[in-house]
């Protein structure tokens, strides 16, 4: 009786085959079954961890026709019923992927399901009862398998997909952290150009503070015929430009001067000297100015606009008893027509190099004098 059950059994067995694999990134595995001619089959396919989870899947019958494709799936399920006996193949690609390791599971099945004892009208009896039940255990146990089988692998593709989330958004997170402090810092170094580049703006010292009150005044209500700014990046060193005075020899003239100063600004005076060649009683031969404001005489009340004004003043009002140009002091007092002469050659020269330095830029600054 044992040996009818078994072999009952065995009969009722249909071919099966359950895989899970590693699917290597840029390659393709492929599995065959001989099956026989009109036999039911399912193949049954889930990505469970990798990339994106997909996967190319492809079928083929004895003869290499192609009976099934698919691309870029997760999952599936393919039924088909043969119709030659032979080797049945079915492929699992990844060759898509460059980088990713996928994880496959499958089951392939072919055969019928399984059949229950033939009623040949005899009377049953307790051993074709036991035959009956012997089957229907056997089919139970495979569903439960079946169900088994499907929830373990669900599960798995769950907790893949949860722990990829994880990843993404932990690695998201620290993109976005490094991004936040890259901002930071670069908005650090934009700010500390800024302000670097203008460093004087900044600056806690009188002198620095006083200087910057001047520059403001220059620039609210600048005197006449003089100009004078800051160098770049330096407050402490002024380019300044002072033109002729109307009605005088050196009218139309433009001359060059540059103003240093110290620390001690507002009570000591700046060093003020002329870039531009010049030919006065209190202007040495390497430009300084002998004007007594710039010396003995100097208040903090003077302001930059006050110290070119001044000097300015000082072109057609000059001091000869306190001479820095012997021979203009002498001929402005004894040969005036030769002093003027002399001025006019000044201020010839200082239209020339004013052209030849910057035209455009001197022409505009003689009509903001004007």
């Amino acid at each position: 009786m044992l040996i009818i059950i078994i072999l009952l059994l065995l009969n009722s067995y249909a071919t099966s085959i359950e895989l899970t694999f590693e699917l290597p990134d840029r390659r393709e595995q492929c599995f065959s079954e001989k099956i026989e001619i009109d036999v039911d089959c399912m193949l049954e396919y889930q990505v469970i961890t990798g990339g994106n989870y997909d996967i190319d899947v492809r079928l083929f019958d004895p003869d290499s026709n192609q009976l099934y494709a698919e691309k870029r799936k997760e999952y599936g399920i393919h039924s088909f019923r043969t119709i030659e006996e032979g080797e049945y193949t079915f492929c699992f690609s990844n060759e898509f992927s460059t980088v990713t390791h996928k994880l496959v599971y499958f089951e392939f099945t072919a055969g019928d399901e399984p059949i229950d004892p033939i009623d040949t009208g005899q009377k049953h009896t307790a051993l074709t009862h036991m035959e009956t039940k012997a089957v229907s255990i056997h089919n139970a146990m495979n569903m439960i398998v079946d169900y088994q089988t499907h929830h373990r692998i669900r599960e798995s593709h769950g907790r893949s997909m949860a722990e990829r989330v994880n990843e993404r958004v932990l690695w998201w997170s620290l993109l976005e952290t490094c991004i936040i402090v890259l901002i930071s810092i670069t908005q650090i170094l934009i700010l500390r150009w800024f302000f670097v580049d203008k460093n004087y703006l900044l600056m806690s010292t009188p002198s620095r503070r006083r200087l910057v009150r001047d520059l403001k005044r220059l620039q609210q209500d600048p005197p006449h015929g003089v100009i004078a700014t800051p160098m770049d990046n330096n407050i402490m060193l002024w380019n300044a430009l002072i033109f002729g005075p109307d009605d005088t020899p050196f009218e139309n003239g433009t001359f060059k001067l540059v103003m240093e100063f110290s620390e001690e600004y507002p009570n000591k005076p700046p060093k003020v000297k002329f870039l531009s060649k010049m030919y006065h009683p209190n202007v040495y031969a390497d430009g300084s100015i002998c004007l007594d404001i710039l010396q003995n005489r100097w208040s903090p009340t003077y302001d930059v606009s006050a110290i070119l004004t001044s000097i300015q003043s000082l072109l057609d009002e000059p001091n000869p008893n306190s001479p820095a140009n012997g021979q203009a002091a002498q001929l402005y007092n004894e040969n005036r027509r030769e002093y003027i002469k002399k001025v006019r050659a000044i201020v010839e020269e200082s239209w020339q190099a004013a052209e030849n330095a910057d035209p455009p830029k001197e022409k505009e600054k003689h009509g903001v004098a004007n």
